[in-house]
């Protein structure tokens, strides 16, 4: 964290100013985001995640925070989901690797293989994958390489993830 401030302050590195300072409270947020519609998440969610499900998919910030065992991943996998199908798009990071895998593991557990998002590769894994399971069962799906090898063998086959146009005879 030292290093990007310093790197910020050398202006070496971008920074949206406006929004870390909201993010820390030394600025007023930005507008939150239009409502619409919200999905409803498909697993049953008590109600502190129904709230931060809730929030996270209405307010321009928001934070999750609980401790181990109270679902914080399964509340952000819904929270992924909902975004997905709102056609918007969305940035997990963590701390450590660890972290991201366990949250992708669940997403990829709750859009499951058949997902047009998960088909076409839209969800990536940037950077090395810290969890046995989660490149056991979803390397190709996730991680950039192996989403390549993945589509590129489709295309070989004839079987395409991008959704076909229909043209009158």
């Amino acid at each position: 964290l030292k290093t990007k401030i310093e790197q910020v302050g050398k202006k070496e590195l971008s920074l949206n100013r406006a929004l870390a300072d909201a993010v820390v409270g030394a600025a007023k947020a930005p507008p939150d985001p239009e409502a619409g519609d919200l999905p409803e998440p498909t697993a049953s969610l008590n109600a502190p995640q129904k709230r931060a499900y809730t929030r996270a998919l209405t307010k321009a910030i928001s934070f999750i925070w609980g401790p181990p065992g109270c679902g914080k991943t399964w509340t952000l996998g819904e929270i992924t989901r909902a975004t997905l199908r709102r056609g918007e798009r969305l940035l997990v990071c963590s701390n450590t690797n660890k972290a991201v895998d366990q949250i992708l593991y669940k997403i990829c557990e709750n859009l499951g293989r058949q997902d047009e998002a998960m088909k076409a590769g839209h969800i990536v894994r940037v950077g090395q994958i810290a969890d046995d399971k989660l490149a056991q069962d979803y390397r190709e799906y996730v991680e950039v390489e192996g989403i390549a090898d993945r589509l590129g063998a489709d295309r070989r086959t004839g079987r395409s993830h991008r959704p076909q146009a229909h043209l009158p005879d």
